[in-house]
């Protein structure tokens, strides 16, 4: 439901269908996964280009390496069902917490380096037989 609530919110945005998910471009440089509905970064924005040394190619590189990323949580989701909840908030919390992103650049650990992250890389990187985000954190 509430990955539907965000499609909405940014229904202005550009959709495409990827393995069954709806995968929304936003101005956003991470991306976003609630069950059906996974949020990544919009290559065309000019504002996330500079995250990317100025580079649609590489913008474009990485955001479809974060939606297999992405769609690798939306496979836990199918596989957990309301168990999700658990490594999703566990996901919400690595990824977003100061406290999280401090321990990292301390430290420099990948993003990946966290249990749910890294399974759903592999869970991504497997189904689609494409590279995920955790080849290049």
């Amino acid at each position: 439901m509430i990955g539907f609530v965000f499609f909405l919110i940014y229904i202005k945005n550009p959709h495409t269908f990827f393995r069954g998910c709806i995968n929304t471009k936003w101005n956003s440089y991470s991306g976003l996964s609630l069950g059906l509905f996974v949020f990544t970064p919009d290559e065309n924005c000019k504002e996330l280009q500079k995250y990317s040394n100025n580079s649609q190619e590489e913008l474009a590189r990485r955001s479809s390496m974060i939606l297999v990323h992405e769609y690798g949580h939306a496979y836990q989701s199918f596989a957990l069902g309301p168990f999700y909840l658990i490594p999703g908030i566990c996901s919400l919390c690595w990824g977003r917490m100061k406290r999280y992103k401090k321990l990292r650049e301390k430290y420099g650990v990948p993003y990946s380096f966290y249990w749910v992250e890294n399974w759903a890389n592999s869970w991504g990187e497997k189904v689609t037989k494409l590279p995920s985000i955790g080849q290049i954190d």
